[in-house]
């Protein structure tokens, strides 16, 4: 008799961040919305510094990542950043990115890429890119091409008075969450599944 498959949930690597830095990001993205209103902004409380996204996986190769995880956290000390300037991913085919940069001096980088090399060899498929570490402020949908590209140019250029005094964070724990889309109140929901803190 055939198994079923394996339920895939939607998983990813974040860092969460303290409600003083949350409520300062979102005074930025009311000024920037002041710039252009096109922008679908995040809600504060599901602000967080970007990690690894690693798409619909199984509990299995959860408990895989979070054991690898587990291994590496426990020879990392806290990592000192501070909230900086703005950026943005422009997108061709898809929604454009507004971010905020988090800035470690390399440290979180440094982390990443001891997170990727084990997975992959487990049977990952996670990019070896430099990581940019930033929060995702909000994104531009329904608008591509030159026009996407002029409004994200616009809105990360834009001279907004506060972003340079977001303040600085200590990051002690990685998050993974599982994500899913609730069609009822058009919006996602992100749960938490494991913290994972550093020594």
């Amino acid at each position: 008799m055939n198994q079923p498959p394996p339920k895939l949930t939607t998983t990813f690597l974040a860092i969460e961040i303290p409600e003083e830095i949350r409520d300062r990001l979102e005074k930025i993205q009311k000024k920037l919305n002041k710039v252009n209103h096109q922008v679908a902004w995040e809600l504060p409380e599901k602000l967080h510094v970007t990690f690894v996204y690693f798409g619909k996986i199984s509990e299995i190769d959860t408990n895989t990542m979070v054991t690898v995880l587990q291994n590496l956290a426990s020879k990392t000390q806290p990592i000192s950043s501070s909230v900086g300037y703005l950026g943005y991913f422009f997108k061709r085919h898809g929604d454009g990115i507004v971010w905020i940069a988090v800035n470690t001096k390399g440290i979180l980088e440094d982390f990443y890429k001891q997170i990727v090399k084990p997975l992959n060899q487990l049977g990952f498929s996670l990019s070896d890119k430099k990581l940019i570490a930033h929060i995702t402020l909000g994104r531009l949908k329904k608008v591509k091409g030159k026009q996407q590209m002029k409004i994200l140019d616009k809105l990360a250029c834009a001279e907004i008075p506060g972003i340079d005094n977001i303040g600085n964070f200590m990051i002690d724990k990685v998050t993974v969450f599982s994500s899913h889309f609730v069609k009822e109140m058009n919006t996602t929901e992100f749960k938490v599944v494991k913290e994972v803190c550093f020594s």
